[in-house]
């Protein structure tokens, strides 16, 4: 009987062994689990402040394509103008036009030095197509950098 004491009082240790390795794996996973969803969410933010920067730009894109389409006419005299106040030609027009979401755009028109012959219909001895660079910069308040894109557009006028 002896036997059988002695060697399970050298057992009794074994089980708080066996549990604190249990224990330190579970607080392993547990930090890796907290340190991947602290990662996770640093990225979805990233992505949203991107989205909203690019969205921003996209909505200055349109309203350069729009001035363009208001401003100009087919067949009229081809935008030169060089005053930023009254056109948007090789200056940023407006300063971070609002779109009430925290998010702002500005954009300009350069013109190309590339021209082509007119739709079919049209005299090619008294009008051309010329092309244009609409550039927009969004911006959102308290978010660094900022998104820009750029579009080619092109209108028949005058020689």
């Amino acid at each position: 009987m002896k036997k059988e004491r002695s060697r399970l009082s050298d057992e009794k240790g074994f089980v708080l062994v066996i549990a604190l390795i249990v224990l330190l794996v579970a607080t392993v996973v547990g930090i890796f689990a907290i340190q991947n969803t602290s990662i996770d969410t640093k990225i979805s933010g990233n992505e949203r402040i991107a989205t909203l920067l690019f969205n921003a730009a996209d909505a200055g894109g349109n309203a350069g394509v729009s001035w363009f389409k208001v401003n100009t006419s087919e067949g009229g005299t081809k935008l030169t103008t060089t005053n930023p106040a009254t056109a948007p030609v090789g200056a940023y027009f407006g300063t971070d036009l609002s779109l009430g979401t925290g998010t702002s755009y500005n954009f300009k028109i350069d013109p190309l030095m590339k021209s082509a012959h007119p739709p079919v219909g049209w005299d090619p001895s008294l009008y051309r197509r010329y092309y244009y660079l609409v550039s927009a910069k969004g911006n959102a308040s308290g978010a660094a950098g900022t998104k820009e894109i750029r579009m080619m557009i092109s209108r028949v006028f005058q020689k």
